[in-house]
């Protein structure tokens, strides 16, 4: 993952974003999120767009300097995606299953030590 670029303007931002992602750049903004934010936490003063795979970071450069650039190595980005939700979603059910797992451990750990005082008294 390397640096491309950084912005102040979110919609110099979010035209990049765009324009990187159309033309198959997986990029990542890690303080994106910032710029909506209201009350205790101050807005990030600049964003920084890092592309993913750094085999697509010359292109990115190209892309940036002229907007008609044919990227070389596009990936497609709606794929991208589905493959990061569908394992956010293995994620969440992993996690889910450890809880239950470990309650139901103590469940029956609970009605053990119950019955045992209850016979041993």
């Amino acid at each position: 993952m390397k640096l491309l670029t950084e912005i102040i303007d979110i919609n110099e931002l979010f035209r990049l974003q765009v324009l990187l992602e159309k033309n198959g750049i997986l990029i990542d903004i890690p303080n994106r999120n910032t710029a909506t934010n209201m009350g205790f936490i101050y807005p990030a003063r600049k964003f920084s767009i890092f592309v993913v795979y750094d085999e697509q970071y010359k292109d990115a450069l190209a892309l940036l300097e002229n907007e008609n650039h044919e990227v070389k190595n596009q990936i497609d980005i709606s794929d991208y995606q589905k493959y990061k939700d569908s394992q956010e979603k293995r994620m969440t059910e992993k996690a889910f299953n450890i809880i239950m797992t470990i309650t139901m451990f103590l469940v029956i750990l609970g009605v053990s030590i119950y019955f045992y005082y209850k016979i041993n008294a």
